[in-house]
């Protein structure tokens, strides 16, 4: 959290982002806008600056209807959770 503390951008609104992704480590822009109450350009903002920063990573590839993961959260709850390999 320090790095965005830290950042140039509107510490607020990415902040606010932010603790939304840490209760839904999987997101779409159209449910941070209902869950956070912010615009649209607003919401790119800070998704790019957490993009940025590392924090998430877009995986859809597409330009539209984006899903945003806080990936590091996610790696968190899946360890020891893989199946081992068998031969």
């Amino acid at each position: 959290m320090c790095i965005i503390q830290n950042s140039d951008k509107s510490t607020a609104a990415i902040l606010n982002i932010y603790n939304y992704l840490q209760h839904h480590p999987i997101a779409t822009t159209t449910k941070i806008k209902q869950a956070c109450s912010l615009s649209l350009p607003t919401i790119m903002r800070s998704l790019t600056s957490l993009e940025k920063m590392g924090i998430i990573k877009e995986i859809t590839g597409k330009e539209r209807h984006k899903i945003f993961v806080y990936k590091e959260y996610l790696d968190i709850l899946n360890q020891g959770t893989s199946f081992p390999h068998s031969n």
